[in-house]
């Protein structure tokens, strides 16, 4: 991208995509890269498509790691806190980008509904 090689980028990250699928290898936080990169690109279908498949696979561990006992759930501690940094970074990233369904409508409404289950369960 620094290049100016948007359309080999993309080429890249498809790539990737059909390489390792997300239904074989599941979205997570690693996948915060292929978001930034298609924002850059221009292609908000792609970020978006990649955004909601990590919002899921984050969504479901956060339900599974807060339902957990307060013992087990400190052992989770640190994987919490990435699922939280990804709402975050994804918010970030889409209101740099203009993508105010993305960053209002979807990231910060599960950031503040996680956090806040994290900080009450503390």
């Amino acid at each position: 991208m620094a290049e100016g090689k948007r359309e080999k980028a993309v080429e890249v990250l498809d790539r990737c995509l059909e390489v390792m699928p997300t239904d074989v290898i599941p979205a997570n936080y690693f996948m915060l890269g292929f978001v930034e990169v298609y924002y850059k690109a221009g292609e908000y279908e792609k970020a978006r498509a990649i955004i909601n498949e990590i919002f899921e696979a984050t969504e479901q561990d956060l339900k599974y790691y807060l339902a957990l006992d307060k013992k087990q759930r400190k052992s989770k501690d640190r994987d919490i806190q990435i699922g939280l940094y990804t709402f975050q970074n994804v918010y970030q990233q889409a209101k740099q980008y203009g993508q105010t369904d993305v960053s209002d409508s979807l990231a910060m409404p599960l950031l503040q509904t996680y956090a806040s289950q994290y900080e009450s369960l503390r």
